[in-house]
C-alpha cells in the first residue's frame, strides 16, 4: 500500500512527488531492481536480509520499495531488534552495501527523500526508537539528512579492489611484498581450490572459529551460516581453500553480487603462516573474480582514520594495503525518531545506575 508520498523540499516546503513507497514489496521487484543497477549491493539484497533476520533472533526487517506507476526506482533495507514492544538499533547499510538505493540519476533527490522519509514514518509507526543509515560519502546528498534531522555521528572505510583488465594487471599494482608473499606460497607447494560443498564449508568454518580465538574477534558464526545457506543454495557463495600438506591452511568466504565479490569472512591455521597461505588464498580468489568479469573485490572495513603503526588494527590494515585497493569514507548518520521515549529510556537507565 503506497505510503508517505508528499516530499519536503531544501528549503523545508512540502510539493506533491510522483513517487509512492510500499512497505511490502514483492521478491521479485526488489531483487530485479538491484540486479538493474551497475554495481554491486550485496546487503540491500532480499537473500542478505533474510539472512541476518534469522541469525539474529528477535529482529526484524524494514524493506522500503519506491516506486513511480509501475517501474520500481528505489529500495531501502534495514534491521531492528524488537524488545518489549519497541524497536531498537534499526541499521540501514554496512561495509557490504549502502540505501537509500536510487536506480537512476534524474530524480535521484527526490527517490532519496521520499525513501527516507517513509522510513521516517514506518519508525514511527513501529515505535522504532533510534536507527543509523551508513551512506557513502562519495554519493553525495549530504543535505538530505541535514534536512531530514538526521546527525553524521561516525565514520569508517570499505576497503576494494578495483578488477577492471586481466589478472596481470592487478598483479602488477600489488605491493612487491605480496607478490612475493603468493610466489613463496607456490614455490612451497600450496594450492587453492574453489568449493562449494557442506563439507568446504565446515572446513572453513573451523579455520575462522581458531582466527577469532586467536585474534579475539567475534567471528558472527550464526550470520555466516546463515549466509552460506542463503547465497550457497543459489550458486552466489563460494570457498576458497589453501591446502598445504594434505590439509586445508586457510580459506576465504566469497559472495557474489552484481559486478562485486565480497570476500565476506577468512580464517587460518597459525603453524602454516610461513607458507603464506592467507596472501594466496585471496590473490587465487581475486583471479578467479577478475576472469568471472566481476569488477570489485570487497575486503570489508578498515577504521577512519586508517590505523597506524602500534595501534590495534595495524597488522591487519598492513596486511590489506598491499593489495593495493582503494578506502571509500562511509558517514554513519543518526536519528532518533521517538525522542520523548528516548529521554524516558536514557532517565530509566540513570535511575538504575544510581539505585545500584
Amino acid at each position: 500500500m503506497p505510503e508517505d508520498s508528499a516530499i519536503p523540499s531544501r528549503l523545508g516546503r512540502k510539493r506533491k512527488s510522483t513517487i509512492a513507497v510500499t512497505s511490502k514489496p514483492q521478491y521479485d521487484r526488489w531483487n530485479s531492481l538491484l540486479d538493474s543497477l551497475p554495481h554491486g549491493n550485496l546487503d540491500q539484497t532480499h537473500e542478505y536480509g533474510e539472512s541476518m533476520k534469522r541469525a539474529h533472533p528477535g529482529s526484524e526487517l524494514v524493506r522500503l520499495l519506491a516506486f513511480e506507476k509501475e517501474p520500481a526506482v528505489g529500495v531501502l533495507q534495514g534491521l531492528y531488534q524488537r524488545k518489549r514492544g519497541y524497536g531498537r538499533n534499526l541499521k540501514v547499510g554496512g561495509s557490504y552495501g549502502s540505501a537509500p538505493v536510487a536506480s537512476f540519476e534524474a530524480g535521484k533527490e527526490e527517490i532519496i527523500v521520499s525513501l527516507l522519509q517513509a522510513l521516517n514514518g514506518f519508525a514511527v509507526r513501529n515505535r522504532i526508537v533510534e536507527g543509523e543509515i551508513h551512506w557513502p560519502q562519495e554519493w553525495g546528498f549530504s543535505s538530505i539528512f541535514e534536512d531530514l534531522k538526521y546527525e553524521a555521528t561516525s565514520s569508517y572505510n570499505v576497503y576494494a579492489l578495483p578488477l577492471n583488465g586481466p589478472s596481470s594487471d592487478l598483479w602488477s599494482k600489488m605491493h612487491p611484498n605480496k607478490r612475493r608473499n603468493v610466489k613463496k606460497a607456490e614455490l612451497a607447494g600450496v594450492r587453492v581450490e574453489c568449493g562449494r560443498t557442506d563439507q568446504d564449508f565446515q572446513s572453513f568454518l573451523g579455520m575462522l572459529k581458531a582466527a577469532a580465538l586467536r585474534a579475539n574477534f567475534d567471528p558472527r558464526i550464526s550470520e555466516i551460516e546463515e549466509l552460506w545457506r542463503e547465497f550457497g543454495s543459489k550458486g552466489s557463495a563460494r570457498i576458497f581453500l589453501s591446502k598445504w600438506k594434505d590439509r586445508d591452511v586457510a580459506s576465504t568466504f566469497i559472495i557474489t553480487h552484481g559486478d562485486t565479490a565480497y570476500a565476506r569472512a577468512a580464517g587460518s591455521v597459525e603453524d602454516a603462516w610461513e607458507v603464506r597461505p592467507n596472501d594466496i588464498v585471496h590473490w587465487k580468489a581475486m583471479e578467479w573474480a577478475c576472469e568471472q568479469g566481476y569488477s570489485w573485490y570487497n575486503m570489508g572495513g578498515v577504521e577512519y582514520p586508517e590505523p597506524h603503526e602500534g595501534c590495534p588494527g595495524w597488522g591487519l590494515w598492513r596486511w590489506k594495503r598491499e593489495w593495493r585497493g582503494i578506502l571509500e569514507r562511509i558517514l554513519v548518520y543518526s536519528k532518533v525518531y521517538l525522542p520523548t521515549l528516548r529521554k524516558l529510556m536514557d532517565a530509566s537507565r540513570i535511575g538504575r545506575r544510581i539505585a545500584g
